[in-house]
């Protein structure tokens, strides 16, 4: 995935939510309409299906 790509995370049945990928300092994600920043460690391995 690159720089600003979108993506929608399904969590259990009927709930969707939609992320942004970006970068900082360091890769996080985007999350909802409410613009939560989630961090994501280089160390750690981070499965999306799209």
């Amino acid at each position: 995935m690159n720089c600003g790509k979108s993506f929608v995370l399904c969590i259990g049945r009927d709930r969707d939510v939609p992320y942004r990928l970006e970068l900082s300092r360091q890769w996080y994600v985007v999350a909802g309409s409410e613009g939560v920043k989630l961090n994501l460690w280089t160390s750690e391995i981070y499965n999306i299906a799209i």
